[in-house]
């Protein structure tokens, strides 16, 4: 109140003095002001007395009501103060330097009005940008993705154009906050999304649309282009992010208009499911939507995927969180899956089967989540107690998996010690009866053991573990497994051409 009254009360004492108006008026006016000087005084010392709730920055009003009229007082005000000054000086013009005084007033107070008028430009500006950008990427966010996306559908609908649309989710990104914790999470997304905007043009609407999951918008573009943009996508952002530890992958789904949605919340949806397919498939791919061939995932199986895929990536950490117990064993299961992709694949599995092989070998010790530390970790040989203890584990990581929806890995990883001669554990099984999975496992496991540092011994040398394996062939494992594994190795130790994969 009192700075609304020291704005008026200037250019009113001014016009007063320029149009002579009485010493006795003059006076109640410094009457006024020094009133008002008082009551700041006085409101200055309250405040600094009293004890009251603060915050150390405001908190925004809840709706606008008053506050957005009174934000009008200043300049309002100032434009009224102006006008006067200006009056003023034109009024006083060849009185001396009362004309130049007046006319500097208005132009100070109009400076005034120009600068908050700037300062308010500025400041709407960056509120814009904040409300349209994703805090953590920089990339457009959620909102603006689908403003954009409606923008474009209508004008694509107009001019009888194409637009596609990319989704993109980073693989496993759960485990690798498990694994590395939220802040690393956070940088690896900040670090994908400027990749990604390097790698489209500025028309192209990169967005974050989720935690992991993001959003690219192809104008004037068909499916099959799009789906070709997509896969490249894929394949560069593997390649950029080859540094980042856990081998990151992306999947993708790709949907256009008019082919497939004709509104934006279909188009969405359906790229959405393209995407949800390329993880079932096998992750590290892009997936054109298709009409018969990929399920249209909506309300009750959307929510089941999400709940199956979450169940699965808990286990999947769990499983992680076992091998990093021991420094010695933090990436076994990472080498046990790559080892047995490279054997299934040379026996002639493929596909979704070759996919649950891989997941096999990474979860196949989770059950060891149950073995004390003292047992897992002991440098010395472990008593007939001790040893009953760590074979639980096959038993046990039966029955944790069993909560992921994939039966086919159950008896896999319960097998997976069942030795060919049938010597092995938790049942004794031999020869054919252990499932074709669990021997593999079986064979994989033993190799990465050997070639590993443990507490009891040194890690051996690769044609040590090579010539253990012959040497146990018919015995221990498999014995048409053993000689394709020691071909393979032998082949990679000498770089020759790996053999063709048997026939399934």
């Amino acid at each position: 109140a009192v700075y609304l009254a020291g704005v008026g009360l200037w250019p009113t004492w001014y016009a007063s003095a320029a149009a002579g108006t009485r010493n006795e008026a003059r006076s109640v006016l410094d009457l006024l002001q020094l009133t008002g000087h008082y009551v700041l005084v006085m409101a200055t010392i309250y405040r600094l007395t009293e004890r009251a709730e603060w915050f150390p920055r405001p908190l925004p009003p809840m709706t606008l009501g008053r506050r957005r009229w009174l934000s009008l007082v200043f300049p309002l005000s100032a434009l009224a103060a102006t006008a006067v000054a200006a009056s003023a000086a034109y009024s006083a013009r060849g009185q001396g330097g009362w004309s130049v005084i007046y006319g500097a007033i208005a132009a100070l107070l109009m400076g005034l009005v120009l600068l908050r008028s700037s300062l308010l430009a500025l400041e709407h500006s960056t509120l814009f940008y904040k409300s349209i950008t994703d805090p953590l990427t920089g990339v457009y966010n959620h909102r603006y993705f689908h403003d954009r996306l409606a923008d474009e559908i209508q004008a694509a609908a107009q001019f009888g154009d194409s637009i596609s649309m990319v989704m993109l989710d980073v693989d496993d990104f759960g485990d690798f906050n498990s694994l590395n914790g939220h802040g690393e999470g956070d940088r690896l997304l900040a670090s994908f999304a400027e990749t990604l905007v390097g790698m489209t043009s500025r028309t192209q609407a990169v967005s974050r649309i989720g935690g992991d999951e993001f959003a690219i918008l192809l104008p004037a573009t068909a499916a099959p282009e799009a789906h070709l943009f997509a896969q490249r996508l894929v394949d560069r952002l593997g390649i950029e992010m080859g540094d980042v530890p856990g081998n990151i992958t992306v999947s993708a789904g790709v949907a256009t208009f008019p082919d497939h949605a004709l509104t934006p919340e279909d188009l969405f949806r359906l790229a959405d499911c393209a995407m949800l397919w390329a993880k079932e498939r096998g992750k590290n791919r892009a997936v054109l939507f298709e009409q018969g061939r990929i399920p249209d995932k909506a309300g009750r199986d959307r929510v089941e995927h999400v709940q199956r895929q979450s169940r699965l990536s808990s286990v999947r950490a769990l499983a992680a969180a076992v091998d990093a117990r021991d420094p010695a064993t933090q990436n076994h299961s990472r080498h046990v899956a790559a080892l047995a992709l490279g054997l299934g694949e040379s026996v002639g599995i493929q596909g979704e089967h070759l996919r649950l092989l891989e997941l096999a070998a990474l979860m196949h010790d989770v059950g060891k989540i149950g073995v004390p530390d003292a047992i897992l970790t002991k440098a010395g040989p472990l008593d007939a107690e001790e040893q009953r203890r760590v074979r639980e584990h096959a038993v046990l990581g039966q029955h944790i998996l069993s909560s992921t929806d994939l039966p086919e890995i159950l008896p896999w990883v319960r097998h997976h010690h069942e030795r060919w001669d049938g010597l092995g554990y938790p049942d004794g099984i031999d020869g054919q009866s252990i499932p074709l999975e669990a021997r593999i496992l079986m064979l994989c496991d033993s190799y990465d053991a050997m070639v590993s540092d443990r507490p009891y011994r040194a890690a051996c040398s690769e044609q040590f573990a090579v010539d253990e394996i012959e040497a146990c062939a018919g015995s221990q494992f498999d014995p048409e497994l053993a000689a394709r594994f020691i071909q393979i190795r032998r082949a990679v130790s000498e770089d020759c051409t790996v053999p063709e994969p048997l026939v399934s």
